[in-house]
């Protein structure tokens, strides 16, 4: 009986039916003589065709007899998590387990197995936006939409749409929103996700540990990684952030500078809206700024998620304060570039863009240059390689100005064996090497 040549198959599931040089697939056709008694109590006999004997089911599923199909001799009722024929298949519980469970999985709608629940749900994991994070969407609304969502405070119990996912209105509820956080180290907001996926114009990050926003019930100065509003942007710094059982959370762009609160992050006071509450970014938007991503127009989103780095660039600084001077979509230094000094090349469409890259790499990073879309970030900069900084035609040089709590020589960022010693709250240069 001739094969079907290079097929392999090893379970009873179509996608698993693939090419694989040199094997031959043989398919098996069973044919039973009908024994079916008509006395009552051979009726009433349990199948046994011995299939369960050997225990098919993976993962501690339950083998039960077939014997009315002759193609089918057993079912397995899988235990929590698992599926497949022979409950061989886990399944995912968040996007860092599906990232992890499938290599060069992508940016998408998954659905998840939810094990409290032993139910399935549906949510966005972004996989491949940031390179050291994995993110799942927690909540995604339009503007149009904000009336259900603006006093929705995330420790309320608010779900929509967990069956049949969309961008202009949707939320996990409590429970699965807290078995999200108790699994992620940060938390972070963006704005039109859906269409402008690396937007850090209007963008939010920071630690859990920092801002638990599944219990937080307050209005006051509240420390972010970063904070951008309109451009306006700081690194590790406090900006104003509220939420209660009657507004949603949001950052407030124009009284957070304010004496009462004296937040550092007080940049996007410019150009903010005072009236009738003071400019809402993120959420709440009881007034709006035109000029917020956020709320550009009717159909403009806004999302807040759940998530944590997931390789091992997990060890890298953390600086005590940054802040770019003004709106980091500036034209930078037009006509200048510092040659020799670049350490990393990748396509970037705005300085913006080029401005967060350099951000994280913390320790490395001193400055940064465009040219046409390509972002070079520099090791030395214009101060301390003032030789080395030229007139190009079409760059434009970015210095990026930082203060920290240096934990730079913890990477080791000298070669040959060179011992580094830190300094401390230094703005340009954070380790030199001391030759052996």
């Amino acid at each position: 009986m001739p094969g079907v040549p290079n097929r392999k198959k090893s379970v009873r599931i179509a996608e698993d039916f693939v090419v694989e040089d040199g094997y031959v697939y043989f398919d098996m056709s069973r044919e039973y003589v009908n024994q079916t008694s008509t006395k009552e109590a051979c009726k009433r006999q349990l199948c046994l065709n011995q299939c369960c004997n050997q225990n098919p089911c993976a993962h501690g599923g339950i083998c039960t007899h077939l014997c009315d199909v002759a193609k089918q001799k057993f079912n397995c009722t899988c235990s929590e998590g698992y599926f497949g024929r022979y409950c061989q298949r886990e399944r995912a519980t968040s996007c860092k387990a599906q990232r992890q469970k499938k290599e060069g999985s992508k940016s998408g709608v998954y659905q998840l197995f939810d094990l409290a629940t032993n139910s399935m749900y549906e949510v966005f994991c972004d996989i491949d936006s940031e390179k050291r994070f994995v993110w799942t969407l927690i909540e995604s609304f339009s503007l149009r939409n904000n009336n259900e969502f603006w006093d929705k405070a995330f420790y309320k119990n608010y779900p929509i749409n967990q069956k049949e996912f969309t961008w202009s209105k949707f939320r996990l509820s409590r429970a699965l929103m807290m078995a999200t956080a108790n699994n992620s180290t940060h938390v972070r907001a963006t704005c039109n996700f859906d269409s402008e996926k690396r937007n850090y114009r209007d963008y939010l990050r920071a630690k859990l540990s920092e801002l638990d926003v599944m219990h937080f019930d307050s209005i006051e100065c509240t420390k972010f990684e970063f904070v951008s509003v309109r451009g306006y942007n700081c690194s590790n710094c406090t900006a104003l952030f509220g939420q209660s059982d009657k507004m949603h959370a949001h950052i407030d762009s124009y009284w957070g500078s304010e004496q009462r609160y004296k937040c550092q992050f007080t940049g996007a006071l410019v150009g903010a809206v005072k009236r009738p509450g003071g400019e809402d970014n993120f959420g709440y938007y009881e007034t709006v700024n035109l000029n917020h991503t956020c709320t550009l127009s009717d159909d403009s989103t806004t999302q807040w998620w759940f998530g944590g780095i997931s390789s091992a660039l997990s060890k890298y600084c953390m600086g005590e304060f940054e802040e770019s001077r003004g709106n980091v979509n500036q034209d930078g230094l037009k006509h200048r570039a510092s040659l020799g000094h670049s350490f990393n090349n990748e396509t970037s469409s705005t300085s913006f863009d080029c401005h967060v890259k350099c951000f994280d790499e913390k320790c490395r990073c001193q400055a940064y240059q465009i040219w046409k879309n390509r972002c070079e970030l520099l090791d030395e900069d214009r101060f301390s390689a003032p030789d080395d900084f030229v007139y190009r035609e079409g760059y434009s040089y970015f210095y990026m100005n930082r203060e920290y709590v240096n934990q730079c020589c913890n990477q080791n960022q000298c070669a040959n064996g060179a011992p580094a010693l830190s300094y401390v709250k230094t703005l340009k240069t954070n380790s030199t090497a001391h030759a052996q």
